[in-house]
């Protein structure tokens, strides 16, 4: 069963982000969709516990800083400079890595995650 997010969700969501527009709000549901779904998936429950409902904001939130990043919305941090043929080079934001650290994001979230999980059969 997938999570249907709530209104109250999509503002605690874009207050966590500093977001006052709605210029993204279907893009924000939708990751708290997936989101809501992974965790609801994880825990064994068929619907999202209230006592996790900030733990799901705040892992969006995290998402989203996350793909904004691999989206190049993010600034991009200087790793060399040379004088001469003026030459500037900007690390490596690819979106393996952003994939990597989205992952070692969620891992962070397991105990919290564990704690609502239901046994299954």
């Amino acid at each position: 069963m997938a999570y249907v997010p709530t209104a109250a969700d999509l503002t605690d969501l874009k207050k966590l982000l500093g977001i006052t527009t709605e210029d993204e709000d279907n893009i924000l549901n939708f990751m708290l969709k997936l989101t809501g779904t992974k965790a609801m998936n994880s825990m064994n429950q068929t619907e999202m516990p209230d006592e996790f409902q900030p733990v799901l904001i705040e892992m969006t939130a995290d998402t989203y800083r996350l793909l904004q990043s691999a989206n190049g919305d993010q600034e991009q941090t200087v790793s060399s400079v040379t004088d001469k043929d003026q030459t500037v080079s900007y690390r490596d934001s690819s979106f393996d890595k952003v994939l990597l650290a989205l992952s070692q994001s969620l891992k962070n979230y397991e105990m919290q995650l564990e704690r609502f999980r239901k046994v299954g059969w």
